[in-house]
């Protein structure tokens, strides 16, 4: 059956455009994700920066320290020193008892502040980190929708397209449903004429019924061609006998497009109680291709397929199935050489009806040969046939509009599905613009709040620790002061100014020897 590739346009276009824009999207996110990675990179490139920034400084650091160590003379204490310094720095305790704890109070208060402080930063940068992703997310939304609205317009032009293209293709099976009743009336005319001319020409009445029940099956079966005579002719009037020979009882055959079409022209036949016909089914039968060396053999001999004349052109299958690779040659003689002598055996007929078989049966031209050659003769009506074959050339393009009910259910179908899925696509659309839009909404809204309320948060504790910062120092004056009185004379013997330069240069030596030891110098962060 000839089906229209129209609507199947439209689902390829369609699925194509899907398919793109599924690609595109697999792009974009790629292309996002490829930011993401630079960005990250970037803050890897700052973080590695910052981290040989303070290495080198913890280098110098060190550097000073052995440089200033090389310069200044080290100073160790002996035993009756080391006694004095305790004694000293017991006595400088109990006489800042007062100081220190209220220095040490004020530490407490202020490692609360700043760990509050640090808290209060972190829940700032989560915020600040929660709102970044929440733009991510807003504008991943926004493309989304926006992406659906492109969805949305496109497949709302295509449906109108469809709707216009199933309109027009109903209106154009209508006037081929009603020129089709006209040309089958017309049809039917020159039929009967051309059955009354085959009776003039010994057309038995079985014939006539038998003529009936075809024309009536290839009304109601698009796949009935017509008897294989019917459809075929000699290319001239001396190859009749021959052809006719040839053919035997595929004359009468019927061709039809499939098993299925011939098929159901025998339930048909059954039940109109007509007598059994033989059917030649295209798309099953088996047939053995061409052997193009006969073309070559010389002399008269022809492929019986090459002298045959056959409309339309794809019943030469039938034709092969009923010929086979049989030739045809003038005389007997060659015919029977042709056959019987060389190492390959051929088919062969003479133009006389002498057939010799391959397996060396041979039949003669008898007079019911000659007879049945004589049907030949009743194509001579050709105005008659010419009008028939000009009707049936007209219905077979109106079977074609006809036959498109299919394309026309297609188009509905395929309507029905994109109307479906705008209806999904608005919904998801409006769905993401009223909620989740608004959830998004909702909470940077919240989350703008909590920032805001922060602020005066950080800016507190951030004065309060800067006050206390001064405090701290204040106290340790004072506390430095008491200390100095103490150590006076113990630093004037050991050529110090105060007593904290000793105890930095061996807090800071302990801690040197000890980098030493492990064998490194960087801080983990």
């Amino acid at each position: 059956a000839v089906v229209s590739t129209q609507s199947g346009h439209y689902g390829r276009d369609i699925k194509t455009k899907e398919k793109v824009a599924h690609l595109q999207k697999k792009v974009d996110n790629t292309k996002k994700q490829i930011t993401k990675a630079e960005m990250a990179h970037e803050n890897h490139q700052i973080v590695v920066a910052d981290l040989e920034k303070e290495l080198a400084e913890v280098q110098a650091m060190i550097e000073a320290y052995e440089e200033d160590n090389q310069e200044s003379q080290e100073i160790e204490l002996e035993d009756t020193q080391m006694q004095e310094y305790n004694n000293l720095k017991e006595m400088a305790s109990q006489q800042t008892t007062s100081l220190r704890q209220t220095l040490t109070k004020i530490k407490r208060q202020q490692q609360s502040d700043e760990e509050a402080l640090e808290q209060t930063k972190q829940k700032r940068t989560d915020l600040e980190s929660r709102q970044v992703q929440l733009n991510e997310q807003k504008g991943q939304l926004e493309e989304r929708i926006s992406k659906l609205e492109q969805y949305i317009n496109q497949n709302s032009q295509t449906v109108n397209k469809l709707k216009l293209d199933k309109d027009k293709l109903a209106a154009e099976i209508r006037i081929a449903n009603t020129r089709h009743a006209e040309i089958q009336s017309s049809l039917e005319g020159v039929q009967a004429e051309l059955r009354d001319a085959k009776v003039d020409k010994h057309e038995s009445a079985r014939n006539q019924r038998k003529a009936e029940t075809l024309e009536s099956m290839k009304r109601l079966f698009p796949g009935v061609h017509g008897r294989l005579i019917d459809l075929c002719e000699p290319v001239h009037r001396r190859y009749q006998i021959a052809i006719t020979k040839v053919l035997g009882k595929n004359m009468d055959a019927i061709v039809v497009d499939s098993e299925q079409c011939g098929r159901d022209c025998i339930q048909y036949m059954k039940e109109q109680r007509s007598e059994p016909s033989t059917f030649i089914p295209l798309d099953t039968i088996q047939v053995k291709p061409t052997n193009e060396k006969l073309r070559n053999l010389g002399g008269s001999a022809k492929l019986v397929i090459d002298v045959i004349r056959y409309d339309p052109p794809q019943i030469k299958k039938a034709l092969q199935y009923a010929c086979g690779n049989s030739l045809v040659c003038d005389t007997m003689e060659e015919a029977r050489k042709l056959c019987f002598s060389g190492t390959e055996r051929h088919k062969a007929v003479a133009l006389d009806g002498t057939l010799f078989s391959k397996s060396g049966i041979i039949s003669g031209g008898a007079s019911d040969i000659k007879r049945k050659a004589k049907r030949w003769d009743e194509k001579a009506v050709d105005g008659l046939k010419r009008s028939r074959d000009r009707y049936l050339e007209e219905l077979k393009e109106l079977n074609i509009t006809r036959r498109k009910e299919p394309e026309l259910n297609n188009l509905t179908s395929q309507i029905n599905g994109l109307e479906t899925r705008l209806k999904y696509s608005k919904r998801d659309r409006d769905s993401s613009i009223d909620q989740t839009m608004a959830e998004y909404n909702k909470e940077a809204a919240t989350i703008e709040n909590e920032l805001e309320d922060l602020r005066p948060v950080l800016k507190n504790l951030e004065n309060q620790i800067d006050d206390r910062s001064l405090k701290i120092d204040e106290n340790q004056d004072k506390l430095n002061v008491v200390e100095d009185k103490v150590f006076k004379d113990f630093c004037k013997n050991l050529g110090i100014d105060n007593i904290r330069q000793y105890e930095e240069k061996q807090l800071s030596k302990q801690w040197y020897q000890r980098r030493v030891a492990v064998g490194t110098f960087f801080f983990f962060m």
